[in-house]
């Protein structure tokens, strides 16, 4: 026997039309969660969405500098992760890798143990506390030097947030693989793959600023280079200090 087509919604109570599927107010489906093929397909559906939306997001956010800031800019989001969620997510995978990474080396030197502790802490503790903190501060100098652009802040904050993500996934990929090629011994490949990589994120800060704010390349370069070098010398700075704390 069919289930009665309930009124007001089971979760909200929000009134219900005849023909509502979903519920206005808080997006409930209002039948059809009660058998195991529904419950099924649903699972499925959402699966397969944000599997969709991780294709989505991932590839630009690596290969397209400055490409979901603009989505995001002109309104189509929904079709991507939120760059918070993306951060963030992103930020917890690299420092779990950080961590595998340091926990995987075998020591047995008193010294190098006490060292390996030393950077444990400031790789586990007080690096991703600098990083939320200098990613705001990155929107805010993205947003002074261009404040011309007449584009908002918002916008600025996304672009810091999408940088730092393509930032913790390239290097979190490249401690995964330094790892493999640490153990076989092959650290002339990883110093090779860390310039690389250097260069190419300091090529995506450049091209994603192109992108998102439009200026011609000479004004895009003087202003990449004024944002880095304010930038770098704040990171730098502070990790010296953290590093002064902890000694």
């Amino acid at each position: 026997m069919d289930r009665m087509r309930p009124t007001r919604c089971p979760n909200c109570e929000y009134p219900l039309a005849a023909d509502h599927v979903y519920c206005a107010s808080c997006g409930q489906q209002v039948i059809g969660e009660d058998s195991l093929g529904s419950f099924i397909t649903h699972f499925l559906g959402d699966y397969f969405t944000f599997d969709s939306k991780i294709i989505r997001s991932l590839v630009p956010v690596v290969l397209k500098p400055g490409f979901l800031t603009n989505e995001f800019r002109i309104g189509r989001r929904a079709r991507y992760i939120p760059p918070l969620r993306m951060f963030i997510f992103l930020s917890v995978l690299f420092f779990l890798v950080i961590g595998w990474s340091s926990s995987s080396n075998e020591l047995t030197d008193s010294d190098q143990l006490q060292e390996q502790v030393f950077w444990d802490r400031f790789f586990g503790s007080v690096l991703p506390k600098m990083i939320f903190l200098f990613m705001p501060c990155m929107a805010l100098l993205t947003f002074l030097f261009h404040r011309r652009t007449k584009t908002p802040l918002l916008i600025a904050f996304v672009a810091s947030m999408h940088f730092h993500a393509f930032v913790f996934l390239a290097f979190g990929v490249y401690g995964l693989i330094s790892a493999l090629f640490r153990a076989s011994g092959a650290l002339a490949v990883n110093r090779w793959l860390i310039t690389a990589l250097c260069g190419y994120t300091l090529y995506y800060l450049w091209r994603s600023l192109k992108t998102i704010y439009q200026e011609p390349p000479l004004a895009n370069s003087l202003k990449f280079v004024g944002l880095l070098v304010v930038y770098l010398m704040l990171l730098i700075g502070a990790s010296v200090f953290a590093v002064w704390v902890l000694s």
